[in-house]
């Protein structure tokens, strides 16, 4: 009868510690999982490339970094490459990654991996006019307004050499 009550007690203890942990969890809905890969191309005049989104579920009318999703059985590096070619005609070599935003929006909990790289061939254009409607250079220091805030973030914080942040949490 000793070990049963001790059984059940350890149990019980156990039970209660889990029910505790359980509600420090911050986010309680389920929520879906995924990852981008965009680039931070700077050129000899210390400006970045955005281009301005139309038509999107998300960030429609705000400018961003080119990139896009990292599909399934694609690495950072190859989403980074393949988007560079996809959404401005150009092809990337030497990528380096300059930072990573943890991001936790409102349906969604995503990293945003932000490469630079060192070489480039071709000269950027908007290859997916459905889905962007400007691509131009912006100086660092002079960001637009309309901007999607992560990237701001990361944009900024690659200029004081930080490589992680943290955004919506």
């Amino acid at each position: 009868m000793i070990k049963y009550n001790v059984i059940v007690a350890a149990l019980l203890a156990f039970s209660h510690c889990t029910t505790k942990t359980e509600t420090n969890i911050r986010n309680k809905k389920p929520k879906g999982s995924m990852s981008y890969s965009v680039l931070l191309l700077i050129n000899e005049k210390s400006e970045v490339l955005l281009m301005r989104r139309k038509k999107t579920s998300f960030g429609n009318g705000l400018y961003s970094l080119p990139g896009g999703k990292i599909e399934s059985g694609e690495t950072a590096l190859e989403a980074a490459r393949r988007e560079s070619q996809e959404e401005i005609g150009i092809k990337v070599d030497k990528l380096n990654l300059v930072h990573v935003v943890d991001r936790q929006g409102p349906e969604t909990e995503f990293y945003v991996f932000v490469f630079k790289p060192l070489v480039w061939q071709g000269e950027p254009l908007n290859c997916e006019t459905d889905k962007c409607d400007d691509v131009s250079w912006f100086s660092l220091n002079k960001l637009p307004e309309k901007i999607i805030p992560a990237h701001k973030q990361a944009i900024e914080l690659i200029q004081k050499d930080i490589f992680y942040s943290q955004h919506g949490w």
